[in-house]
């Protein structure tokens, strides 16, 4: 599938190292052969039908990835996932919920783009039944990654890892993920918004607890971070936790507080 394949998806299985229950429902998701066939169809939904960015395995991996690194730094700075506050499981378990339901959250796509997330919450369930058929705490595990699935596009997302997930869902929007699109001569203010971000970094803060740094070439990048980055943390349970740094050539840094 690419160099870019390869990239993002070694990134996600450093990411989950540390996490052997992770690897092993991961292991069962990514080999899939279902889950692998409605990432497809969705990306092709949306990129050929309706001109969008992408949202096949790539943006799942990088998305997957992008989550872990919030829990780790939310947890580094005191704010525990739902799952492990409330005493129903540990901090792994929270990490797999998030991780599975980043690989699924957009395959509802293959059905429609309108309220796709309850699309992907319906196809998700069966498969992460299966996949999670031995968990010890199976319906933790499953009804938090069907929230995060959810709660990732037009529901406000309730507890940190569905928060999560739908932060680093915005999080993914550097140029590469524009380029099909653009390839097949669609234009609008997102896609060219997207491609002036050249990198995106998830970091602890220094105002707020967590920090994503996002380097621009040009001012339009803002776009993204203002009405799509921005507008997620507004509708999660990380309102007033995050500091965004935008770095733009020829003009500097500028942070803006969500």
């Amino acid at each position: 599938m690419g160099d870019v394949y390869e990239r993002v998806r070694r990134e996600l299985w450093e990411a989950i190292d540390p996490y052997p229950s992770t690897k092993k429902y991961f292991r069962r998701l990514e080999e899939n052969p279902d889950v692998e066939e409605l990432q497809l169809l969705a990306n092709n939904f949306t990129t050929k039908r309706l001109g969008y960015n992408d949202h096949g395995r790539v943006h799942a991996y990088i998305v997957a990835k992008n989550a872990v690194q919030i829990l780790e730094v939310l947890l580094e700075r005191g704010i525990e996932p739902n799952i492990v506050k409330e005493g129903l499981g540990s901090f792994e378990d929270a990490v797999t919920s998030v991780v599975l339901a980043a690989f699924l959250h957009d395959i509802g796509n293959a059905i429609h783009r309108h309220q796709h997330g309850i699309h992907s919450e319906i196809l998700a369930y069966p498969i992460l039944r299966d996949v999670l058929s031995d968990h010890p705490r199976r319906w933790v595990v499953l009804t938090t990654s069907l929230e995060a699935i959810y709660a990732h596009n037009e529901a406000p997302a309730i507890s940190i890892e569905a928060s999560a997930l739908k932060v680093a869902d915005g999080t993914d929007m550097a140029e590469g993920r524009a380029r099909t699109p653009y390839k097949l001569g669609n234009f609008d203010s997102h896609l060219i918004s997207a491609l002036s971000i050249k990198k995106v970094e998830i970091l602890p803060g220094e105002e707020r607890p967590l920090r994503i740094v996002v380097d621009m070439s040009h001012t339009a990048g803002v776009f993204q971070v203002e009405y799509v980055l921005g507008k997620k943390i507004k509708d999660t349970a990380l309102r007033g936790h995050v500091e965004v740094v935008m770095n733009i050539e020829s003009v500097g840094r500028r942070i803006m507080y969500f």
